[in-house]
């Protein structure tokens, strides 16, 4: 049984540290100036040395497609 924990906690751990993630937020305020309408900002963190294919050509491909106009549904 603690066999079957400890692999589900590793396998947990190395999934949760390789895994990409995107959130999006939406900020409205009247204190942004009108210049930053449509700025989008990508903010890339907690990667503890992971590596997304050769050259994180994973991480790369995923914030290229991020790069084009937003939809809203």
């Amino acid at each position: 049984m603690s066999v079957l924990v400890i692999l589900c906690i590793g396998i947990w751990t190395l999934w949760g540290n390789t895994a990409l993630e995107v959130n999006e937020y939406e900020i409205v305020s009247d204190r942004i100036p009108e210049a930053f309408s449509g700025f989008r900002i990508a903010q890339v963190s907690d990667l503890h040395n992971a590596v997304f294919g050769e050259s994180n050509e994973k991480l790369i491909q995923l914030l290229s497609r991020l790069r084009g106009p937003r939809k809203i549904c």
